[in-house]
Order: structure tokens, then C-alpha cells, then sequence
């Protein structure tokens, strides 16, 4: 049986934002607790899933366009940056105010950077170990 490269991308994509989602959605109920988890989980889920369809589109004309590498290298980061301010303006909607120079937003993918940053290092310590 041979599975359709499309399907293979469209459930890579599915767990990277679910995975993602999750792991957003704890924080998001971390920094503003009055939230449900379902509500954190779908504000989570919905802004990754636009950050990220838009970095596929951007992946799929970028040879097109031509970036500099300096920009392609930033995608991820935008990516981060995105989520961060889609999950603020979706939080607003459920009452949750911006306090400070980061908002709800900001903060949970601050944590979720630091959060893969810690679980990466400990991937290349435990492969380097062995």
C-alpha cells in the first residue's frame, strides 16, 4: 500500500499544530487562569494553525520570490512571533487584557521556545552520550 505524499504532509502538519496547540494551551491557562483548557486549547489551535498555513504558503512561493537568506533563516521566528500576537487578539475576545509589554500570547510562546529549547538540548546531550 503506498500513502499519497499529500496525506503525509497534511497529517505532519495536523500533529505539528496539535502538539504545538497543547503545549501553548498549557501555558496560555498558566498565564491567564480564568480560561478553561478547551478555550486555551482552541486559541492556541487556531492561531498556530494560521501562523503555520501561512509559512507553508510562504514555503511554497518563496522560490519565486527570491528572499534573502537572512529571511528565510527569520521564518520560524515569524512564526513564533505570529502565534504570539494571534493568541493575544484571540484571548481578547474572551476578556483576558494585556498586561505588561508581553500579553498572554507572548508569554506562553516565550515558554513554549523555551520549553522545545530545553527539550532539544537534552535530545543532543542524551545522542552525543551514546
Amino acid at each position: 500500500m503506498v500513502t499519497s505524499p499529500a496525506i503525509i504532509a497534511v497529517f505532519s502538519v495536523g500533529g505539528f499544530v496539535l502538539i504545538f496547540a497543547l503545549c501553548a494551551a498549557m501555558f496560555i491557562k498558566l498565564y491567564s487562569p480564568r480560561l478553561s483548557f478547551v478555550q486555551a486549547l482552541l486559541i492556541a489551535g487556531w492561531s498556530i494553525f494560521v501562523s503555520t498555513v501561512l509559512l507553508i504558503v510562504f514555503t511554497v512561493v518563496k522560490p519565486d520570490l527570491k528572499p534573502a537568506p537572512v529571511i528565510d533563516g527569520l521564518s520560524a521566528l515569524i512564526l513564533f512571533c505570529l502565534s504570539g500576537v494571534l493568541i493575544t487578539w484571540q484571548a481578547r475576545k474572551y476578556g483576558v487584557e494585556k498586561s505588561g509589554w508581553l500579553g498572554v500570547g507572548g508569554k506562553a510562546m516565550l515558554s513554549v521556545f523555551v520549553l522545545s529549547s530545553l527539550f532539544f538540548g537534552a535530545y543532543l546531550v542524551v545522542h552525543n552520550l551514546t
